[in-house]
């Protein structure tokens, strides 16, 4: 199979340019190597709407990352007590969840993960 590489969303492009945001956002498209992207990772978020299982969160949980997701589908059930779970649309409990994990440090979050 080719590996045809999807171009970022237009809309998703133009948002983090007019947000100021193009320095730390990096649209990486389809990756097969994922666990070494996950591993390098201190928190991964979901913020998602509506989600049924979520495994993206599975797979960052299996690489030993604490997650900090929204109250949707399976995400709270799957996060339990190893990271942080908020109300959808809350930006301001995100900001407050990766606070916590921040200010806990590395040997914390490696702890909950």
């Amino acid at each position: 199979m080719r590996n045809r590489r999807k171009l970022p969303k237009p809309q998703l492009t133009k948002s983090i340019g007019a947000a100021g945001l193009g320095a730390y956002c990096h649209l990486l498209g389809p990756r097969l190597d994922m666990p070494r992207l996950f591993a390098a990772m201190d928190i991964v978020t979901s913020s998602s709407l509506s989600e049924a299982f979520p495994l993206a969160v599975g797979e960052a949980m299996a690489c030993g990352v604490p997650c900090v997701v929204t109250d949707v589908g399976d995400s709270a059930l799957m996060v339990g007590e190893t990271g942080k779970v908020v109300a959808a649309r809350d930006p301001n409990g995100l900001a407050e969840a990766w606070r916590e994990l921040i200010e806990a440090g590395p040997e914390a979050r490696s702890h909950l993960a």
